[in-house]
């Protein structure tokens, strides 16, 4: 079921990234992700958004630690559970999850690349995909480290 609300609050919209409008934000199990509207949209064509949808339905964030990064990625044996895009943020930088989030549906393949900017501009959904999609391809390509252990 897809509800639409309209919000007219700027710091709602700010705590979830919005950053131009129209915008389209979807939640997933309370997880939101930013749809990435080009700037030449007067409309957003209803196709495109149901591919989004479809393709949206399963978070792709998940939360590392210490404890759970090898687990989960299998990252450092070459056995990786999939592709990852590995972000380390302050808290005060919540509001460009669903930025992250809304890129994170597009992509599940990948080596490590280091995205080192400072611009917050430079964390909105089409700049995350521009990174992935062309522009890493400048950045050098890292090997993933081993897991440290405790020797």
């Amino acid at each position: 079921e897809v509800i639409k609300v309209k919000c007219e609050d700027p710091g709602t919209a700010v705590h979830y990234g919005v950053t131009t409008v129209p915008q389209i934000i979807f939640f997933r199990d309370g997880v939101p992700a930013l749809y990435d509207i080009p700037d030449d949209t007067r409309e957003v064509r209803a196709a495109q958004l149901q591919v989004w949808l479809e393709i949206s339905q399963q978070v792709a964030i998940q939360t590392l630690t210490d404890q759970t990064f090898e687990h989960l990625t299998q990252a450092s044996t070459g056995a990786t559970t999939g592709d990852w895009l590995v972000i380390f943020y302050r808290e005060s930088c919540q509001g460009h999850l669903p930025a992250i989030e809304g890129a994170g549906v597009n992509f599940r393949h990948g080596k490590m690349y280091l995205y080192d900017v400072n611009d917050p501009d430079q964390y909105q959904v089409r700049s995350l995909i521009s990174f992935v999609t062309s522009w890493h391809k400048n950045v050098k390509a890292q090997i993933v480290p081993k897991e440290p252990t405790a020797l």
